[in-house]
């Protein structure tokens, strides 16, 4: 299971079940109403998928899923016609593993994590909707991990990891 995420009425939230036993269903975005009657899936996979997040504006609920090995899309699912949209990272990026998202206010631009290649330091990047046009927002040597976003979208909380490297030389004796 995974954190909630509230509808922004508050009165239902979405949540993933994973349900590793199923053969045909590994995982569940579930919504119910906040004193957690009428829980009902809204949508079942194979795959492995990352926290759902509702939107702003109550219509979609997002989050990353695996969509083949060491590979990672952003889906977007609308409740009311239960129709799933895939957005695959760019050619030059993968978006980082499971990792949660956060919608921006305006309920058109998402944040997530994403790589570049031959990197495992997770960066912070805004998809747009329905383009699916990317930008990077942070492109630097630390990593990042967890985001959580201010109700106006102008504070962005998230766990950074520095990492430090350094080069010794080491002359040989003789």
């Amino acid at each position: 299971s995974s954190s909630p995420s509230f509808s922004p009425d508050g009165n239902q939230f979405t949540y993933i079940q994973l349900t590793p036993e199923r053969k045909n269903q590994a995982s569940e975005i579930h919504i119910a109403n906040k004193d957690g009657s009428d829980n009902h899936v809204v949508y079942g996979t194979r795959e492995e998928i990352g926290p759902p997040v509702w939107s702003p504006q109550g219509g979609w609920i997002a989050w990353i899923s695996t969509v083949g090995p060491a590979t990672y899309a952003l889906q977007i699912f609308e409740i009311a016609s239960k129709k799933l949209t895939n957005i695959a990272a760019p050619p030059d990026i993968s978006f980082s593993d499971l990792g949660n998202v956060a919608w921006m206010p305006d309920g058109r631009h998402l944040l997530t994590f994403y790589v570049r290649p031959h990197s495992d330091h997770s960066q912070i990047g805004m998809v747009t909707l329905p383009s699916g046009d990317f930008h990077p927002v942070t492109n630097d040597v630390s990593s990042y991990s967890e985001l959580a976003l201010s109700a106006n979208g102008r504070t962005l909380a998230t766990v950074l990891s520095n990492i430090d490297s350094s080069v010794a030389w080491y002359k040989p004796e003789g």
